[in-house]
């Protein structure tokens, strides 16, 4: 989330490159798919490349490697040099079927080749930044934590910024209708230490999940359909219709309460205990 909201103020593309993007059992299909995802960088420059867990994808070479991870983590090694130094990285070349990588870089051709570029392909402002992120800092090569200018340890949120995190949950549209007030809110916040970003945003979803979860036990009980009968045809009633078994079925859920985050708390659980 950091790398997105750097992207969205400084108005950049932003690549996210995740191990099951470029990782593949055909031999140099991932080092293609790798070079592919460098050169649309290059060509919708200015441009943000965000490697997700990339201890998966630079692990710390030993004896004993897989070959294919030794020539990904080169090839890699390679395309950060380049960046480095403002020399536009090799064309991927590798015979195998197009994908959707490869075709984006077809179809944009060679676009970043005129952006400051002699005839040798060197770029004097080569406008692509690239970001990584891990949680297991000591599994990466250490060639390439070196070619990272800084390092940035980022702590889990403390009380405040969980706060914001939650109000801004809150805030969204799609959420709907809430009866938190001020005070049950920073409650939350403060019963919330140790959550991560993530784990915030899980138990978000679960207390938001709560009231539809009532609302589909309460329709599949109503009406002379009894249980278990169909949902879809109970909510194509019209709310106003009265049934035999009692009530009318109502327009939607309920709005979101302090209870279902109670209940959600139960649930879900923070990845890292604060005491780790």
């Amino acid at each position: 989330m950091l790398v997105e909201r750097i992207a969205a103020e400084a108005g950049m593309t932003l690549l996210v490159l995740t191990p099951g993007a470029i990782l593949s059992k055909w031999s140099g299909e991932s080092e293609k798919q790798l070079r592919a995802v460098f050169d649309v960088a290059r060509a919708l420059q200015p441009c943000i490349v965000f490697m997700d867990e990339v201890d998966s994808l630079a692990p710390t070479r030993g004896c004993g490697d897989d070959p294919i991870g030794r020539r990904l983590l080169n090839e890699l090694l390679v395309q950060m040099s380049c960046l480095a130094s403002g020399v536009v990285g090799p064309r991927s070349a590798v015979a195998g079927p197009p994908t959707p990588l490869t075709n984006a870089v077809d179809a944009m051709g060679n676009r970043y080749s005129g952006n400051g570029s002699g005839g040798d392909g060197s770029c004097d402002s080569m406008s692509v930044y690239v970001f990584a992120a891990t949680n297991r800092i000591q599994d990466c090569d250490p060639a390439l934590l070196r070619r990272f200018d800084r390092r940035v340890a980022v702590p889990l949120p403390d009380v405040k910024a969980r706060e914001t995190f939650l109000a801004g949950v809150l805030a969204r549209p799609e959420v709907g209708d809430h009866s938190l007030d001020a005070s049950e809110l920073r409650q939350l916040a403060e019963r919330t230490e140790g959550y991560s970003g993530s784990d915030l945003a899980q138990l978000c979803r679960e207390a938001v999940m709560q009231p539809v979860r009532e609302l589909l036990r309460e329709m599949a009980d109503w009406g002379p359909w009894g249980r278990g009968s169909s949902i879809s045809t109970a909510a194509a009633v019209a709310p106003s219709v009265a049934f035999s078994g009692g009530g009318d079925v109502p327009g939607g859920p309920r709005s979101l309460g302090i209870q279902d985050f109670e209940w959600a708390l139960g649930v879900v659980q923070p990845v890292q205990p604060p005491t780790s």
